[in-house]
């Protein structure tokens, strides 16, 4: 969020292809470093992109028009020179 308004800075729905089905268990990586974001999804990277808007800041989880479970959260902290 920047000022209280949400931005959007990627998606990923594999084309209109994107089929995540209930109860079912996927994993999500997210990389962000700097002005670069890199998102996995079952290990396979969907997104990859540069955006100036956040170059550092806090992490959160949303879903909008639905309920997600999120398990396992762990975030990682890197130094600059890594």
């Amino acid at each position: 969020m920047v000022d209280g308004t949400g931005y959007e800075i990627a998606t990923y729905n594999n084309d209109g292809k994107l089929d995540l089905q209930p109860n079912t268990d996927y994993h999500l990586k997210v990389e962000a470093q700097g002005n670069i974001t890199k998102v996995y999804l079952n290990n396979k990277l969907v997104i990859d992109t540069k955006d100036q808007t956040y170059k550092e800041g806090y992490f959160g989880l949303n879903v909008w028009n639905t309920t997600a479970f999120f398990n396992d959260v762990k975030v990682k902290l890197k130094h600059k020179d890594e």
